[in-house]
């Protein structure tokens, strides 16, 4: 239960109210010595008056987009899956305006990715709405936990973007991912949290994707020169691969490395063409070393993946 104490200050007289969000308005006008009997029956009375949960309250909200979930399952064109894909957007973007939403499990809520950075920091929401051609549509959302405020980014998904591996995109320009995990390397003063996602694409080719997020000037930013491969620097690493089969791709902390299935055509004639790629059963990696996460072939990972 929320209550705002509002007042409005007038020569030798005082008059404001008492609101609360269920409708229960409590009017007064009098003198100074009024106003201090005023706050000690609003303090008896606050501490008398019944509450109901916050959890409850975003409970409620969560059910509500896990029907239109499930109503999105049911739907056939394009057309209704995008009229049923905002109702979920709007709903979900009033749940993490509460700051209580940032501790709310959302258990019920199984098609939105939903990971927490290991410093508690920082938690994503993502998820996606198959077009009938194949394509995606995809939503996120960043809460990040900032001098006691908890703040909200809503990531603006651009259709039909070609994520590249040297450009940095913004918040309002998003190439969209379902990402499934985040961990964090402080370095220079300067925290780098790194996601690990999945681009599901259109019927030929998924792509998975490394990349890494600041928070500079209050501000989500995809991207930064840390990834070395060969004489390459990239601000983030895409790998595309065949839609009918799979792509290991992890963060080891044990080793602390990013460790992946080495991708490959099935015949030298497609280099390439990524519709033809696929595990060839080696493993490479990336190990973080002077600030950099550095490119490792040939990694023997017969212990790590028992």
């Amino acid at each position: 239960m929320v209550w705002h104490l509002r007042c409005a200050c007038k020569p030798l007289k005082k008059v404001g109210y008492l609101e609360h969000n269920d409708g229960i308005i409590l009017y007064w006008i009098g003198n100074m010595r009024s106003f201090a009997f005023l706050s000690l029956f609003l303090f008896l009375l606050l501490g008398m008056a019944p509450t109901v949960p916050d959890e409850q309250h975003l409970t409620r909200l969560e059910l509500e987009v896990a029907d239109y979930f499930r109503e999105l399952r049911m739907v056939g064109t394009d057309t209704e899956k995008s009229d049923v894909a905002q109702h979920i957007d709007t709903l979900f973007r009033a749940i993490l305006h509460h700051p209580e939403s940032y501790d709310h499990p959302f258990d019920s809520l199984l098609n939105i990715g939903k990971i927490y950075s290991p410093d508690r920091l920082v938690r994503i929401y993502t998820w996606n709405v198959p077009m009938n051609d194949g394509t995606q549509i995809y939503y996120g959302y960043i809460q990040r936990l900032h001098k006691g405020r908890v703040l909200c980014y809503q990531l603006e998904h651009v259709p039909f973007m070609v994520p590249d591996t040297l450009s940095c995109y913004s918040d309002t320009s998003w190439y969209g991912a379902l990402y499934y995990d985040i961990f964090e390397k402080s370095c220079n003063e300067k925290t780098y949290y790194i996601v690990l996602g999945m681009d599901l694409n259109n019927f030929i080719t998924t792509r998975k994707i490394i990349d890494v997020i600041l928070f500079e000037k209050d501000h989500p930013t995809f991207g930064a020169s840390i990834f070395e491969k060969g004489e390459s620097v990239l601000n983030r690493v895409i790998f595309e691969y065949s839609s009918q089969v799979s792509m290991m791709l992890r963060y080891d902390p044990a080793a602390d490395m990013i460790i992946f299935d080495h991708l490959s055509p099935h015949e030298t004639r497609f280099e390439g063409q990524y519709q033809y790629y696929g595990p060839d059963f080696s493993y490479d990696g990336f190990r973080f070393e002077s600030c950099r996460w550095a490119y490792t072939e040939d990694l023997d990972l017969r212990n790590t993946l028992r």
